[in-house]
């Protein structure tokens, strides 16, 4: 299992999966959040195989903070995205898990009943906001995909309103980010420390398979 290229959301997600995978590393793509990510991959020199990480919420309940998931497929609307079964396979074996179903949304979902509802829907195990976008960039310049994410918040986590911080390019908006934390100080906090603990846990991850792409 070796990848030419690592995908990864910028800021705390890019930093973790820097600190956890030792140089050499493949290439580092750094992308932006949400539907802008598979903009920064439409051009250049594309890698043979590719491995997306980041964090994920999650729709299973059977999921907690801090759990790795490995994405066979990504539920996009009606259609539904393959990512690779090799790789995913072989994610999944350095991960100790099995490949599950993610579905890709717009926003972040921060509502129990909205998490329900989309698994009801969806039959996904988790969710992303860029899944979709990475992967369909990836697929259309030849590239054999693999993702794998950790989740940051459970099924059963009621979150801080964040549907709006950030911009359509995928920026975050500091200034909302902070009046959302303002207006649900406790769930603000417990959300922190859960995102806190996904990032070590991504750091842990990215060094997992970076140990076992050396082995391979």
């Amino acid at each position: 299992m070796r990848f030419d290229a690592i995908v990864v959301p910028r800021g705390a997600e890019a930093r973790a999966v820097q600190a956890g995978w030792p140089v050499p590393r493949p290439a580092l793509l750094v992308v932006a959040a949400g539907a802008a990510a598979g903009a920064r991959l439409a051009a250049g020199t594309m890698p043979a195989t590719a491995l997306v990480l980041g964090v994920c919420g999650a729709l299973d309940p059977a999921l907690r903070v801090a759990d790795t998931v490995v994405y066979a497929r990504i539920a996009d609307g009606a259609e539904s995205i393959e990512l690779d079964s090799q790789l995913a396979a072989a994610c999944a074996a350095a991960c100790a898990t099995v490949p599950v179903s993610a579905a890709n949304v717009a926003a972040v979902v921060g509502s129990v009943a909205a998490k329900t509802a989309l698994r009801a829907a969806t039959g996904a195990a988790v969710i992303d906001m860029e899944g979709a976008s990475i992967a369909r960039a990836l697929h259309a310049r030849g590239v054999r995909v693999a993702m794998v994410r950790v989740v940051s918040d459970a099924a059963g986590a009621e979150l801080p309103d964040l549907r709006d911080v950030y911009t359509p390019a995928g920026e975050l908006r500091p200034l909302a980010l902070a009046l959302a934390f303002a207006r649900t100080p406790r769930r603000s906090a417990q959300f922190i420390v859960h995102v806190l603990r996904a990032l070590r846990a991504l750091r842990a991850t990215a060094a997992r398979i970076a140990a076992r792409s050396s082995d391979s």
